[in-house]
């Protein structure tokens, strides 16, 4: 599993800002993407 937080982000507004959150969005996930297949490249290595 691979979690990306927008915590702080929403926390310096003092909550959920839409706009700033689907920014963060759009941002965080091709990084979120590449860890999971990362990781499931070193499960199927494993396995192997």
């Amino acid at each position: 599993n691979v979690i990306s937080s927008q915590f702080e982000v929403h926390a310096q507004f003092g909550g959920i800002v839409p706009e700033l959150a689907s920014r963060c969005h759009i941002e965080a996930i091709w990084p979120v993407v590449n860890q999971a297949w990362l990781k499931l490249a070193c499960l199927f290595r494993i396995l192997i």
